[in-house]
């Protein structure tokens, strides 16, 4: 996988829980969201937050957005979602 260092920064300046660590990687056209804290973070919220904080993200390339919650330490993910790139774009002005 690709560490992509300014996703997880712009994500980083999103998130307000100090506790929670955030980081991105592309493989294969898909963009993957780790979320990590000592208990895992609670889904629906840290959804939001990761679509709020990607709206008008320009990735071209990115064909799929995969965010994982995971307790710290652990591997395998608590619960996983999907973020449709296409609903985060801004639409142009005209």
């Amino acid at each position: 996988m690709q560490q992509l260092p300014e996703v997880s920064r712009l994500l980083k300046s999103k998130f307000a829980l100090d506790s929670q660590s955030v980081r991105a990687e592309f493989k294969n056209g898909c963009l993957y969201v780790f979320c990590e804290a000592h208990t895992p973070p609670e889904k629906s919220i840290t959804m939001a937050a990761v679509r709020g904080a990607l709206v008008g993200l320009n990735a071209p390339g990115i064909y799929d957005i995969q965010v994982l919650g995971c307790a710290m330490g652990h591997h395998e993910p608590v619960w996983t979602g999907h973020i449709d790139p296409k609903l985060l774009q801004v639409p142009r002005q005209r």
